[in-house]
């Protein structure tokens, strides 16, 4: 049997190969054809099944008057990856250069999606040319443009295998190094709150860290969490309420900052009443109890106790 090797289309290609097919001028299957050569990185036969797969979804349609074919851009722009072509991106990460690997796992770390002005400050702090790399990986196939102000990567498979190139390690690291990143900045800007708590969260207590930073990360935790709780998001707050307490060192938290100590301790009892979570009522409420400077500070944990 003859192996038959397959050349992938540029985006010239798809757009003159789209043309024909719906027997419509190229300018105007041009935005189409871009979106199709994205998510089928050129590859002739994925690019027909894929095709294929719009006109079963009734994506592309046939329309009566005038009578030509159409197709709804917006839609397809949401259309998940065919698994052949998340398949070949991911065989085919192996073998791209060190930046955009490095690229790839920085957008990782941040989730499915990340908005460009995080991307924007986190790549004035990389060692490499970051912003370029994006603009590669878009190319490639690998993140996409969700509007102007988000990158999304193009599937999750996509995410969790950049992800999953760094050791455990080296994932905490990197948290670690982008949390510390957006701390930085989000007394410029608040809207990078949640993104900065939860990234230096995920990296792990840093005790590395001399103790002013780990108090202001402390606090950055505890801002996150009461902006959490004003939005009902009770178990995002109590795990930033907990983060706060952690970050403080275990050994002089109580006697270096009593009072943020015991505003997070309080906090995190009243949130874990919320939902019910007696196991953490009664562990926080027990650590409130046994250093609690008078009674009246007792009595908030205590009653959160009593109504958990």
């Amino acid at each position: 049997m003859e192996k038959i090797e397959i050349d992938r289309l540029s985006a010239a290609g798809v757009n003159e190969m789209v043309s024909e097919t719906f027997r419509v001028f190229p300018r105007i299957t041009l935005p189409l054809s871009t979106q199709l050569h994205a998510k089928t990185r050129g590859n002739p036969l994925f690019l027909r099944q894929f095709i294929e797969s719009l006109h079963n979804q009734g994506l592309v349609f046939l329309r009566l008057n005038p009578s030509r074919w159409d197709w709804d851009l917006e839609r397809i722009s949401n259309v998940e990856l065919p698994v052949s072509v998340v398949a070949l991106l991911i065989e085919e990460m192996r073998t791209l250069s060190s930046d955009l690997i490095e690229g790839l796992r920085v957008v990782s770390c941040l989730g499915s999606t990340a908005k460009k002005e995080t991307l924007d400050i986190i790549s004035s702090r990389m060692d490499f040319d970051f912003a370029g790399a994006l603009d590669d990986l878009v190319k490639k196939g690998y993140l996409q443009e969700v509007n102007s102000s988000e990158i999304r990567f193009s599937h999750d498979k996509v995410q969790q295998s950049a992800y999953e190139t760094m050791a455990v390690v080296n994932q905490r690291r990197l948290h670690t190094r982008l949390g510390l990143i957006l701390c930085d900045q989000v007394s410029l800007d608040d809207t990078l709150l949640f993104s900065a708590a939860t990234q230096i969260n995920l990296g792990g207590v840093d005790t590395s860290l001399d103790r002013r930073k780990r108090d202001e990360i402390a606090a950055l935790n505890q801002k996150a969490g009461h902006q959490a709780k004003d939005l009902s998001a009770f178990d995002g707050a109590l795990r930033y309420f907990q983060a706060g307490i952690l970050w403080m060192p275990a050994e002089e938290r109580w006697s270096t900052d009593y009072a943020k100590c015991l505003a997070l301790h309080v906090s995190a009892v009243e949130t874990a009443c919320l939902l019910n979570n007696l196991d953490v009522v009664t562990k926080l409420t027990g650590q409130v109890v046994g250093h609690a400077a008078n009674d009246e500070d007792k009595i908030a944990c205590k009653s959160g106790l009593q109504h958990a």
